[in-house]
C-alpha cells in the first residue's frame, strides 16, 4: 500500500503473474477470483487500485470478465478506443522442428480502478518489423513480453 501524501488517499498496486498455457485457463480464473475477493474484502469500493501483470490469457478469457465486472479497467483500452494492444508476446515454438508455430497474443494488462486516475498516455507497442524476423526476445527487446506503461492524470 502506498499513499500519495500531497492527496493523502491510498494506492494500492498489485503484481501479478496467472498461470500459463490455454489449458490453464481455469486457473487463471480462479486467480481472477482471487484478486477479486481480496481487493473486495480488504479494501473500500474507493481505494485506487493498480494491478498490473502477466495475466498469461487474452481479453476474451473469462478472467479478464471477472476483473472487469469489479470497475477494475484496462487502461490500453480506455486510451485505445475500447481495443487492447494487437500484442505483448510474440514468439515462435517449435523453431527447430517442421512444426513451427508463430504465437502473437495480448496477455499482459494494467487494470485501474478509481475516481482519482485518468490515464492519459502509453507506451506504444512495437512493430514486428521493428522488433525483427525471429520475435521475442530479441536484442532490443530482451524479454518475451513487451514492456507495458500507463501514465496516469491524479486528480484531487
Amino acid at each position: 500500500e502506498l499513499e500519495y501524501i500531497p492527496f493523502s488517499f491510498p494506492l494500492v498496486f498489485i503484481g501479478t503473474h496467472f498461470k500459463a498455457k490455454k489449458q490453464f485457463a481455469s486457473s487463471r480464473i480462479n486467480q481472477a477470483i482471487a484478486i477479486r475477493d481480496y481487493v473486495e474484502n480488504e479494501y473500500p469500493k474507493n481505494t485506487t487500485i493498480i494491478l498490473a501483470g502477466d495475466f498469461n490469457g487474452e481479453p476474451d478469457e473469462p478472467f479478464y470478465k471477472i476483473l472487469t465486472d469489479v470497475n477494475l479497467i484496462s487502461s490500453y483500452r480506455h486510451l485505445m478506443n475500447n481495443h487492447e494492444p494487437p500484442y505483448t508476446t510474440w514468439k515462435f515454438k517449435s523453431r527447430e522442428s517442421h512444426n513451427e508455430k508463430e504465437e502473437s497474443r495480448t496477455i499482459d494488462y494494467i487494470f485501474y480502478r478509481s475516481n482519482r486516475l485518468n490515464p492519459i498516455a502509453y507506451l506504444d507497442i512495437p512493430s514486428k518489423a521493428a522488433i525483427g524476423p525471429n520475435g521475442l526476445p530479441c536484442a532490443i527487446y530482451p524479454s518475451d513480453h513487451l514492456a507495458l506503461q500507463s501514465i496516469f492524470l491524479i486528480h484531487k
